[in-house]
């Protein structure tokens, strides 16, 4: 017997009788993917440096492979990986000799940055489960490390890619689409994504979706039901879709929180990369850009992102807007001649609260100011890339608005910017 009957909202509808076919799968959420991991790449990259300290590649560690509630004490040959767990706690502020082993570890070996290999030093399937008795870092993840900003940029974009199993591709794909053009408006609503996008890698063919042109005619038809019968199909799969409402294994159950909360993640990710931007209460994803991004034109983008400004004034103004204040691309926004850098300017940490005064002169000087330096504790000259121009003195209070915490954060991603500009 069926478990769902989403069907009965519209019967004229294949893309309902889709969505019917794939929940009553044991396999509905589909591919083994990043899920309970909330990461961004300055994260990613100072593990990975940690991890180059204590396995760099070619040398093996050992890691805990039992939960520290089963066993609280560390044997000698797992000293080492103490020592590394605490220095990334010490550095990101989070990570437990659990959760690196079972929740990041794994995601990292899927995305190639790190290897993983059995008791036996035996190379592991990254797609099977999260164990491991000893890992090292791969020599892409070495590169990534290494890189400069843009080319760390463009590695974890790689990284995320196979992470996620192609879909930085897939997306590509599906929004320069012809068939898609004509409906989509540029953009990919989040159930489209995880009712008919996420099959098209699946690994169960009791669902899987072969063709893009499949997965586009699935989408269209599901954008003909009205608003009224897809908010009756969010309601009646929240209302169903619970562990609770099943009997039986792990298999017979559905769950619409945690297969929300995968798709969710996947979006978080897919929203770091240079290409794709996921709207604030994660509706729809869409390029980040209002141009193809392999065709991009520093001239014709003028596109913002709103995610960005929004995580600035959180973390430096408690998300007030200041009068008389501008907030200012400190390396200015046209100076993007890729889609990576692109991505890489229009971001908080390129961002600076100045007052109207000092950004009308930034603004008249042709943003030649771009170059900033810290003159004491708190202040900062804004200096030009020409020599005679005068530094704009900043005042913390007065002429700039910022969280002292993040000052060092803002230096160093300004020093690495203007090397690449």
């Amino acid at each position: 017997m069926a478990l769902t009957n989403f069907q009965s909202i519209d019967p004229t509808r294949l893309s309902l009788k889709y969505i019917d076919l794939r929940v009553n799968s044991p396999h509905y959420r589909g591919e083994i993917s990043s899920q309970h991991n909330r990461y961004t790449i300055d994260e990613v990259v100072e593990i990975c440096k940690i991890l180059n300290k204590y396995a760099p590649p070619g040398t093996l560690m050992k890691i805990r492979n039992v939960d520290l509630s089963k066993r609280p004490t560390t044997p000698p040959d797992e000293e080492v990986y103490a020592h590394f767990i605490n220095e990334v706690k010490t550095t990101i502020g989070k990570g437990t000799q659990d959760s690196v082993r079972k929740n990041y570890f794994p995601d990292f070996d899927r995305g190639t940055l790190i290897r993983r290999y059995d008791n036996e030093k035996q190379l592991l399937d990254p797609w099977q489960g999260s164990g491991g008795r000893y890992v090292e870092l791969t020599e892409f993840g070495k590169e990534f490390i290494n890189a400069n900003i843009e080319g760390k940029q463009i590695a974890f974009t790689k990284y995320i890619d196979k992470l996620l199993g192609g879909y930085v591709s897939i997306l590509n794909s599906i929004l320069l689409h012809d068939d898609f053009e004509d409906f989509g408006k540029d953009k990919i609503f989040f159930e489209e994504f995880q009712f008919f996008i996420s099959a098209l890698n699946a690994p169960h063919p009791d669902f899987k979706i072969d063709q893009l042109s499949d997965c586009i005619n699935l989408m269209r038809d599901f954008r003909k039901l009205p608003m009224s019968q897809r908010r009756g199909l969010s309601i009646m799969m929240s209302e169903q879709l619970k562990p609770e409402n099943f009997t039986g294994d792990k298999t017979m159950k559905r769950d619409l929180h945690n297969w929300n909360n995968k798709i969710q993640q996947m979006f978080y990710l897919l929203n770091q990369t240079p290409y794709f931007e996921v709207a604030t209460n994660n509706q729809f994803i869409a390029f980040k850009t209002s141009i193809r991004p392999d065709e991009f034109d520093a001239k014709k983008n003028r596109k913002r992102n709103l995610r960005e400004k929004i995580e600035y004034r959180k973390k430096h103004t408690q998300n007030l807007k200041v009068d008389g204040f501008e907030l200012d691309h400190l390396i200015p926004f046209s100076w993007a001649e890729t889609a990576v850098q692109n991505s890489l300017i229009d971001h908080h940490k390129n961002m600076l609260y100045i007052d109207g005064y000092s950004h009308g002169i930034k603004t008249q000087n042709r943003s030649k100011h771009h170059i900033l330096e810290p003159f004491n504790e708190l202040d900062f000259l804004l200096k030009s890339s020409d020599p005679e121009d005068e530094a704009i003195y900043l005042e913390f209070d007065k002429n700039v608005k910022y969280n002292p915490q993040y000052r060092d954060e803002i230096l160093e991603y300004n020093k690495q910017l203007c090397e690449i500009v």
